[in-house]
């Protein structure tokens, strides 16, 4: 174990455990909020404490409370549905389009799906 990670808050290992079940690297929580990545792997590592200014941008870029955030309050331990994070930002990216360019990747999706499954039976 390193000295970092020996020297960790309660605040800094769930910042860490948090991201980390959401699918997230350092890098997209860092443009979710706002702040560099090397900021988050300074709040991630105790090196740092975030101002509340951005515990509030943690707490929504997580899409969590801030009292999660804090420990004050339990984040469930479900994680992401996807857990290949590769896939999972594609997903959140396809989400961003427009409802008709969803639905072209959809369309896109589900003929290659057929084509792997082959016939229906």
């Amino acid at each position: 174990m390193t000295a970092a990670a020996k020297s960790r808050t309660p605040f800094a290992e769930r910042l860490a455990h948090i991201r980390q079940e959401k699918g997230l690297t350092q890098r997209d929580l860092a443009r979710a909020t706002g702040v560099s990545q090397r900021m988050i792997a300074h709040y991630e590592t105790n090196i740092q404490t975030p101002s509340a200014e951005i515990v509030l941008r943690l707490a929504k870029a997580l899409d969590i409370s801030i009292d999660q955030v804090m420990g004050r309050r339990p984040v469930a331990e479900n994680g992401p549905l996807i857990k290949n994070r590769r896939l999972l930002k594609r997903l959140k990216d396809v989400d961003q389009l427009p409802p008709e360019d969803q639905k072209t990747i959809l369309r896109h999706i589900d003929d290659y799906l057929k084509v792997k499954r082959g016939p229906a039976r």
